[in-house]
């Protein structure tokens, strides 16, 4: 499945809600994507990743869109 990830977290204390932990998460990765795409000289996937940026999101700033806006969490209640 190359375009998504599949993963199970465990956290024994929730330290903040799991928007944000995601949130996070795929903003630090993003920025190791691109530090790393930017090393290899990938420049025609990172014309792609720019060019998947909306107006409004460039006008925050952001240059590229590695990732989609939203996730889909899934309660596991079991080993």
């Amino acid at each position: 499945m190359p375009n998504h990830v599949h993963a199970l977290l465990y956290f024994p204390q929730m330290p903040r809600s799991l928007n944000t932990v995601i949130g996070n998460a795929k903003r630090f990765l993003a920025y190791e994507i691109i530090k790393r795409l930017e090393e290899k000289k990938a420049n025609s996937l990172l014309d792609i990743l720019h060019a998947g940026v909306k107006k409004r999101e460039s006008k925050k700033g952001q240059v590229h869109k590695v990732f989609e806006d939203s996730f889909d969490a899934k309660d596991c209640h079991s080993t």
